[in-house]
Formats: structure tokens, sequence, C-alpha cells
């Protein structure tokens, strides 16, 4: 059954080739290229499609209606396949199938003529919803997914014991837009809860690590801010993905890693990953390791590993990751759940 009018049918025409035109740039993943080709050859192509049919928005109407829609069925087929035809389904797929998708249903569900224009006026509204829904559908398959996959913490460590007041928090990354991003994120999310943050940003400048101080220089600096505790996130990229547990398998940090018996032989571990000129770190890293030390003793307290499911932004990541983290630490009894009013 046909059942969506051409006149509608054109304004999605010209509605998802613009999207698609600018969609590696709306959603952070034009450097992307595999994926950005194909968004920007897809969407030209069907603002010229248009241009060219005989129907309501048609300007110069030399492609009959029923070609358009044969046209709309295979390309939509092709588009929903395109990660995997060109090789970036690790990295994005579901903007495209969502896409392809929908370019499909639309081929097989519109009218080849304009028998619809004199419908009902509830008939007449049923574009809102469509286009409510397929906006849903496309905000659905740009978001960011991140999920803690195994978490430890101290036994003799808990809520009762008081929640830090004050915290460091340093994102291990060569990445400075990341590492401010997170940073800035992760602040904002402890000020909620009235903790003090202080970020590694604002007290160490970029080539503070570029020789590594000794272990008590490097206490002593932080010692200078008061705070009483050290959060660490650090980002590992997908070679390592077999040292990451999974469902329910139980996560143990110490003693299989020795960089883990404290605060500063992990930073020691990690400062040549940070500053190797060889290290590579771009959205392909989908893990993080989270830790939290005493500052006084150095002594680890917590730590969580992350997998994150396509991050087409930084923005969008930092903007759940401190969520996704403080809903673990309240499940693992190291933060009291605060009550909504």
């Amino acid at each position: 059954m046909r059942f969506i009018s051409r006149s509608f049918h054109a304004v999605l025409d010209y509605m998802a080739g613009i999207f698609l035109l600018a969609a590696p740039w709306i959603f952070d993943y034009a450097s992307l290229a595999p994926a950005m080709w194909t968004a920007v050859i897809f969407g030209a192509a069907i603002v010229g499609l248009s241009v060219f049919t005989d129907y309501e928005c048609g300007r110069v109407k030399i492609i009959p209606m029923a070609t358009h829609l044969n046209v709309d069925v295979i390309a939509g087929l092709i588009l929903a396949a395109s990660p995997w035809l060109f090789g970036f389904a690790d990295q994005l797929y579901g903007l495209y199938l969502i896409m392809g998708l929908l370019a499909f249903s639309a081929g097989l569900l519109t009218v080849n003529n304009s028998q619809h224009a004199h419908r009902t006026h509830a008939n007449r509204t049923r574009p809102t919803t469509y286009i409510a829904f397929i906006t849903c559908l496309i905000i659905s398959a740009c978001s960011t997914s991140t999920r803690i996959t195994g978490s430890w913490k101290d036994p003799a460590v808990d809520a009762s014991t008081g929640e830090s007041k004050s915290v460091l928090i340093t994102a291990l990354s060569r990445n400075i837009e990341v590492r401010t991003k997170l940073e800035d994120a992760l602040a904002a999310k402890a000020a909620e809860r009235n903790i003090e943050a202080v970020k590694s940003s604002d007290i160490f400048t970029p080539d503070f690590f570029q020789v590594l101080p000794d272990r008590d220089e490097l206490i002593s600096h932080i010692k200078q801010t008061g705070v009483d505790a050290i959060l660490t996130v650090s980002l590992i990229d997908t070679e390592s993905e077999t040292r990451y547990v999974r469902g329910s398998t139980h996560y143990a940090p110490m003693p299989v890693y020795s960089w883990y018996g404290g605060f500063y032989s992990y930073i020691n571990y990690w400062h040549p990953i940070m500053y190797d000129p060889g290290y590579y770190v771009t959205d392909k890293t989908y893990f993080l390791e989270t830790n939290l030390y005493n500052a006084e003793t150095g002594k680890l307290v917590w730590s969580a590993q992350s997998e994150t499911v396509n991050p087409t932004s930084i923005d969008a990541f930092a903007a759940e990751y401190p969520e996704v983290l403080l809903e673990r630490m309240v499940k693992d009894g190291l933060m009291v759940q605060q009550q909504t009013e």
C-alpha cells in the first residue's frame, strides 16, 4: 500500500540530501574518508535527482516519478550496506543503515500520482508525525553508547567513610582537545556533588611530563593543590582489546598487572605512551580505564574499564562519560546515591 504523497516525498528528498551532505561535519567524522565521501556523494545525488524529477519540488522535471522511486529503492539498499561495502562499519554504521532503509521504504511507499492532494486534515498532519519519527531515528543512530565493562573497588573503602572533598582529574592523553574537554566534563560533574575539582590541564604545563619527574617531586606538586584523591582516565587502543573482560567476568586489576601498584607506577607506565611520537590516538580508541587513587598514600582505591561504541564526536562522549562513570561509582558503593527533589 502506497500512502506517502509525492509532495511530502519531495520535501523528504531535499531534507535527506542536505542532511547527508552536512552529516560528516555535524557529527564530527569528516576525517573518516570513506564514510565522509559516501555521505557527500549520496547527498549530492539525492539533491540532483530531486531537481530533475517530474514532481512538485522538481525544477527541470525530465525524470519520471516511477524512475525516481526505483532509484530510491536501489540507492537505499546500497546506502544501508555502504558501511560494510566500503569498510567503515567498525567506526560508524547506524546513520547509513537508518538513512538507507528510509530511502528504500520511501521508494516503495510513495504514490506515483497526486491522488493525495485532497486528503482530510487528519491525513495532512501525517508528515509532521513522519518527520518527528525520522528525526528520532537519526538522533538515536548517531548517539554515543558507553558502558562499563568491569570495575574493582578496594574492599576497605566505601561511601560510609566519606566521599572525597577534592580531586585532581587527569586525562592521560596526548590529544589536547580530548584531554581538556574530558577533564572539563568530569570537573563539572564533580561540582554537582560539591566536590572541588582540580584539572591537570590547569596545573601542569603541556611539557611538564616531557621528562617524567621523580616520584617525590610529582607527589609534592600534587599535594600543593590540597586534593585528597586523584582520578586518572587513560585511553587505550583496540589492539589491547583482549585485556578487557566482558559481561559477568570478574574484573581484578591487581595483582595481574604490575603497574597497578600505585599512582606513580601507573603514571610511569603510561608516560612513554603519552609522549611517544609514534603513538596513534584517534577516535579508533574505544576503551578507557579510569582509576581513583588516595592522594596521600598513592594507593589505588577504585578502577573501572569502559567501552565506547561509535564515538562520533568528542563533545558527545565527554557529555556522556561522566554520567556513566558516576552511576558505576554509586553502584559499587564508592559514592552515595543523591536523593532527587
